[in-house]
């Protein structure tokens, strides 16, 4: 007996929905590819958006990065500045007390001086007290 190609794809197409309405095992299978396929675009649909979103990231990152490599090369750049700056202070500073210091040391001397003076003035006029006591005692006397 031979078939021609027509009557063998009915007889084929006859013997697997028999086998599907047979078996209820296949027809959930049928229906869980299906599902699967379904859940398999909405994942490539996830990944494409996950890779827009990495692809923004990084983006976003690499601006980040040199903003802050920037931002780290100026605050270097002004600690650097700020450390020059305080060695040119403290040596204005050392040369403002190699000329102030000894005026200091001559302030503090004259001070001393006429304290000296003073206490000198003091004793003299305490000196002439007792001298014009005596004298003027003996005047009187």
């Amino acid at each position: 007996m031979q078939l021609d190609a027509t009557t063998l794809k009915v007889t084929i197409k006859t013997v697997v929905n028999e086998a599907i309405d047979e078996h209820p095992t296949i027809q959930r299978m049928g229906s869980e590819i299906g599902e699967l396929k379904s859940d398999v675009s909405v994942l490539k649909s996830d990944v494409s958006e996950l890779k827009t979103d990495v692809r923004d990231l990084n983006s976003r990152f690499e601006v980040h990065a040199r903003t802050t490599n920037y931002s780290i090369n100026k605050l270097h750049d002004s600690v650097h500045k700020m450390s020059v700056d305080m060695e040119e202070i403290k040596s204005g500073l050392n040369k403002v007390i190699e000329i102030v210091m000894p005026s200091k040391i001559r302030e503090e001397q004259y001070d001393r001086m006429e304290r000296r003076v003073e206490n000198h003035d003091h004793r003299i006029g305490a000196l002439e007290v007792k001298i014009r006591d005596r004298v003027g005692g003996h005047e009187r006397s």
